[in-house]
């Protein structure tokens, strides 16, 4: 579960939604500290071997099929995902990864910016 600006987001709502694209292959969504809205959606997408997706691609895909504030602010592309034994995915790891889990990240929010900063 994401707690966002006051909304309880399902984290597997979210990954069911995106890994319906065709191009993706595996997906994790986890929630991500922020100062202002208590928490922000971060997946992790790995996507289909020999595919060029984009990040513009997987928001566009959730915008017609989420609420807008269920829409991952950071997306980060993987080769693939930590799992156990079970083949489920391990978000503790990922959580574990780095201190600033937005490091190196697409952000939905630079690139909305940045693209009416070009109008």
């Amino acid at each position: 579960m994401v707690r966002r600006s006051g909304e309880n987001i399902s984290a597997s709502e979210v990954e069911g939604v995106i890994l319906l694209h065709p191009k993706i292959r595996d997906v994790a969504v986890i929630p991500v500290p922020d100062k202002l809205r208590v928490e922000e959606i971060k997946a992790y997408i790995v996507p289909v071997e020999k595919e060029d997706l984009k990040p513009e691609e997987v928001i566009a895909w959730c915008e017609e099929r989420l609420a807008y504030f269920k829409i991952p602010r950071y997306i980060e592309f993987r080769k693939n995902l930590p799992k156990t034994a079970t083949q489920k995915i391990q978000k503790v790891a990922l959580k574990k990864e780095k201190d600033d889990l937005t490091e190196g990240c697409w952000d939905r929010t630079v690139h909305m910016k940045l693209k009416r900063e070009k109008k």
